[in-house]
């Protein structure tokens, strides 16, 4: 894991979010999920956003860093699967920052062939 941003705050801890493969800082998740976690790993379970954030900074981001290991090894176990049943690609549509990168990328590729 790096070096943590120094001074570290709780509002400075990003967190992945499984439902649209993004990492977000708390205020960021709040515009988006309000205060709803969209995670039932053992971290968020039965915890709301503010629940989360209680406790110190580094319990915060010790809290933050095992859900996101949690997190991201249930999409990659769905990602194996939607790759084994050749649905790869419905399952990126479906994940707004992979969508965007894959976009991105797309039209990368597509602005290097023509030069």
């Amino acid at each position: 894991m790096p070096p943590p941003p120094v001074p570290l705050t709780k509002d400075k801890i990003n967190v992945f979010d499984k439902s649209e493969w993004g990492v977000f800082k708390r205020k960021e998740w709040a515009k988006l999920h309000g205060r709803k976690l969209t995670c039932a790993c053992p971290m968020c379970k039965g915890q709301n956003l503010e629940s989360f954030y209680v406790g110190k900074v580094l319990g915060v981001l010790s809290r933050s860093k095992i859900h996101d290991h949690y997190a991201q090894q249930d999409e990659l176990k769905k990602t194996s699967a939607s790759i084994r049943k050749h649905e790869y690609h419905r399952l990126i549509k479906t994940k707004k920052y992979a969508n965007v990168f894959v976009r991105a990328l797309k039209k990368s590729l597509e602005a290097e062939a023509k030069a």
